[in-house]
This record gives C-alpha cells, sequence and structure tokens, in this order.
C-alpha cells in the first residue's frame, strides 16, 4: 500500500508543524535563560505561543471540531495580530537596547486591537454565516480584494516596517539581529502569500524564520559555552586574588568561615538577589540591596569586624567572578579584586566597607551592562566624538567613560578592538593635529593650554615625541617657508 501526500498538504500541514515544533525549542530555551533576558521573555513567550496556535491552524481544523472556518480563521488572526506581533515588537526593540516605557509598550497592543476590530467588522459583512452588523441595519460591500489587503497592511504596519526600523538604526545590538531577519523573511513570504492566495509560500516563510531562531539560539549556546570556559579558566586565578587581597583571613581560622555543619542564617535569599541585579545591571536597585546584604552578613557575623570583612571579600569575589563571566576583562579585574581587598582590610568600619562595597557592585554592574549592551562600533563612535569636542578640556579616560556612562574596562576593551589603539592615544592624536594648526599662531604656552594641556614642557614632550620636532622648530619652519 503506497501513502501519496500532495505537495500542497505538505506545506499545508507537515511545514507548519517542522516549525512549530522549532519555536517551541526556542521557547524552552528562553524559558532556561530567563534569568539572563531583560524584560523581553513574557513579550516572547506570548508571541511564540500566539504564533504557535496560528500554525498549528490547519491540523485543529482538520480535527471533528465542527466549528466554522471563518471563526478559526478569526480566533487565529485575533492572537496572531492582537497579541502576537505586537508582542513580537515589544520583545525585539527590547532585546536591540531600546528604553521602552510603559506607554510606548502598550502602543502595539492597542495597534493590533483596533486592526482585530477592523477585520471583524470586514470579515462580519464578508461572511453570510455572521451578518451581525448587517442585523443592525449597518450594511457595506466587502469583496475578498478587500479582505487580503486588509491583512497585507496589518502584517506591513505590525512586522515588517518595525523590524527594517529595528535593523537600520545604528545602534542596534548585533544579537538580536537573527530574531529581525527572521521575523522580516516571514512577513515578507506572509505577505505575498496573502497577496497570492497561495499559502503554500506563507508556510514557507515560517519555517524559514523558526530556522533563523534556532540558529540564533544554537549561536547563543555556543557563546554561552565559550564564557563558561573562560570563566573556568580564570577561577583559580580569581580565587588566589581573592584570598591574597587581604591579611585580615589570617586572624580568623577557615572553620569559622567555612563551617562543618550548614547554617541555615546565611543571606543566602538576599546574595543571591543582589548577584541576580548586577547580572542583569538593574543599576537603581542594586545599592539598597548591597545594602540590605550587607547589614544581614554583619548580623550573621555577630558584629565581629575580621568575620564580617571575609564575609565581603567573599561576597566581592562573587561579583567580580559574576563580571568575568559576563565578558568582563580579567587582566582588570583580577587587579581590581586584589585593591578593593586591601581596601576594605584598612577600613575601620562596616560603614566604610558599605560604601566601598556598594560602589563597587554598582560599577561592576556597568561592567556587565557595558559587555551586551552597546554595540563596540557604536560606543567607540561616541567616545571619538566626546574626544573630537573636548579635546581642549583636561579630560582622561575615567572622565571619557563617565560621560559616556560606561566602565572605564568596557570603553578601554571596546576601543581597542575597533581601532587598535588606547584611548589616549587616540586623544593625543587629536590634540597634536590641533596644535599643528595653532602653532602657525599662537605661542606654545597658549598652544598647550589650548589643546588641554596644562604644562608646556610636557606638551612640547609629547609633540616631539609624535612629530619629531619641538613646538618652536615646527612653528619656525613654517615661518621659513
Amino acid at each position: 500500500m503506497r501513502w501519496e501526500i500532495a505537495w500542497s498538504d505538505f506545506f499545508r500541514v507537515m511545514v507548519p508543524l517542522f516549525s512549530a515544533q522549532l519555536f517551541l525549542m526556542v521557547l524552552a530555551y528562553f524559558t532556561l535563560v530567563r534569568r539572563q533576558m531583560k524584560r523581553e521573555y513574557p513579550f516572547y513567550v506570548a508571541f511564540i505561543l500566539s504564533f504557535v496556535l496560528y500554525l498549528c491552524g490547519p491540523i485543529l481544523r482538520s480535527l471533528p471540531l465542527n466549528i466554522p472556518a471563518y471563526l478559526w480563521l478569526y480566533v487565529r488572526s485575533f492572537f496572531l495580530f492582537g497579541v502576537g506581533f505586537p508582542a513580537l515588537l515589544v520583545a525585539l526593540s527590547i532585546q536591540s537596547g531600546l528604553k521602552i516605557s510603559r506607554k510606548k509598550g502598550i502602543a502595539p497592543f492597542v495597534v493590533g486591537g483596533l486592526w482585530v476590530l477592523g477585520f471583524l467588522i470586514l470579515c462580519d459583512q464578508f461572511y453570510a454565516e455572521l451578518g451581525v452588523l448587517k442585523q443592525a441595519g449597518l450594511i457595506f460591500d466587502v469583496t475578498k480584494t478587500m479582505l487580503r489587503f486588509f491583512q497585507i497592511g496589518g502584517v506591513v504596519m505590525l512586522l515588517i516596517i518595525p523590524c527594517i526600523g529595528l535593523l537600520i538604526r545604528r545602534t542596534a545590538h548585533k544579537k538580536p539581529r537573527p530574531f529581525i531577519y527572521g521575523a522580516l523573511y516571514f512577513g515578507l513570504f506572509m505577505a505575498y502569500g496573502i497577496a497570492a492566495e497561495n499559502f503554500q509560500v506563507f508556510y514557507a516563510g515560517s519555517s524559514f524564520c523558526a530556522l533563523a531562531w534556532a540558529w540564533a539560539v544554537f549561536c547563543d549556546i555556543r557563546e554561552l559555552n565559550r564564557k563558561q570556559e573562560q570563566h573556568h579558566e580564570h577561577q583559580k586565578t580569581l580565587a588566589a586574588a581573592q584570598y591574597a587581597s587581604g591579611s585580615a583571613v589570617g586572624e580568623i581560622s577557615v572553620s569559622e568561615i567555612y563551617p562543618v555543619q550548614f547554617d541555615e542564617s546565611y543571606p543566602f535569599a538576599d546574595r543571591e538577589i543582589l548577584l541576580e541585579l548586577i547580572r542583569t545591571d538593574r543599576i537603581d536597585l542594586i545599592k539598597p540591596a548591597t545594602e540590605k546584604l550587607l547589614a544581614e552578613l554583619h548580623h550573621f557575623c555577630g558584629g565581629t569586624l575580621a568575620l564580617y570583612k571575609a564575609r565581603v571579600r567573599e561576597l566581592l569575589f562573587l561579583l567580580v567572578d559574576a563580571a568575568v563571566f559576563a565578558d568582563g576583562n580579567p587582566t582588570e579585574l583580577i587587579p581590581r579584586l586584589e585593591e578593593k581587598g586591601r581596601r576594605i582590610d584598612r577600613c575601620a568600619d562596616r560603614i566604610e566597607i558599605s560604601e566601598l562595597i556598594c560602589a563597587e557592585a554598582v560599577a561592576l554592574a556597568k561592567i556587565i551592562a557595558d559587555s551586551r549592551d552597546e554595540p563596540s562600533d557604536m560606543l567607540v563612535l561616541r567616545a571619538q566624538s566626546f574626544m573630537n569636542e573636548n579635546y581642549q578640556q583636561d579630560c582622561g579616560i575615567d572622565e571619557i567613560a563617565a560621560k559616556l556612562n560606561v566602565s572605564r574596562s568596557g570603553l578601554t576593551k571596546a576601543f581597542r578592538k575597533s581601532t587598535g589603539q588606547t584611548v589616549n592615544q587616540y586623544l593625543t592624536e587629536i590634540r597634536m593635529e590641533k596644535a599643528k594648526r595653532m602653532l602657525l599662531s599662537k605661542s606654545v604656552t597658549e598652544t598647550a593650554f589650548a589643546v588641554g594641556f596644562n604644562n608646556s614642557n610636557y606638551f612640547s614632550t609629547v609633540f616631539k615625541k609624535q612629530t619629531g620636532q619641538t613646538p618652536k622648530q615646527f612653528h619656525n619652519s613654517f615661518k621659513a617657508e
């Protein structure tokens, strides 16, 4: 007995089923890593479940449920256009780094709701089985072409245009781009399939979208494994730095810090909350969470300062460890851990320690945020623009990083990776180019102060190192010409 499956049935049933399975796999992965995601997770859940319901429509219609075709169409369209597409737009916008307020987040759902209402009105006029508005005396002609164009308009407005907008934004992150491209391809295939009344194309587009998202998940898992390997490489060095960071460890026994019997009064929950806030760069909540945890730690240590310092250094180790795992620069973070540990050892009371750790927790959160938030090229462009506009000021890398609201290490790493130079090298080049022009009409001292140097002798040293001539020699050479 031979089984023959028509291509139309394959695209109508098997391809949507395959796509739905891939999307559910993506949803499972999102659920596993939801703590690493920001606010986009529930929106991705809403889209994927709505889309899976839409894809399973042909299968559900084949079941003996005795539900009219127009009702299936309306229910599927309601979930996809009224819930799925708006949720996807919000999720992609958040993941792309856009600041989405509550009002902006509601706007796509309002647009989707209005589209669903309009679609219901058109369906009521087109399908004779409904006719609710006709019974109320509201009658107007609706053709199949009008219905198709209304659907295409919804796809273009809720999916295609927003995806193109996210892709052409220079600030858009690279990580969500496969998801954006997958959604865009699906929107284009869907629009064409509706226009040509060829749903084989539409369902083929859903498979392209599913494959793009599955590939993005695979790349994310691979990157996570890379970070895990890097994390293991530096853990021993971090531990050694944490142990060597202060001398107070020797004042108490190891059994006091790590007793044999588990002590449930230790504030594990508060510690995990703080680590989660730092991993998700919730900057505004980090300081109060840190203060609360430190107060609990002090109470746990019974007021013993040496034991409290050891516990705080343990906490500092975990914070730096989280920053290294998030792709922070270990060559900068490990010495930082040692230096902060020595400062903890010099602190005279818990108030000094609290101020130090609160500031460090916020700084490490910014380092983690820098590792994933702003694309390196865009950050470098902002830094270069700032230096070109403010070269005449006495500004160093710390001031530049503060003005750009990024960490020093994040700026240094991005700048060197993108340009092959340090920030100071680039700033010096700008100053020397400006100085060459100014020396034609100004004195050496005037030029030095005009390009951001407080000492004309140091300016002369840097100028000669960069150009091979002293400022006076450079000035005289042009004067002689």
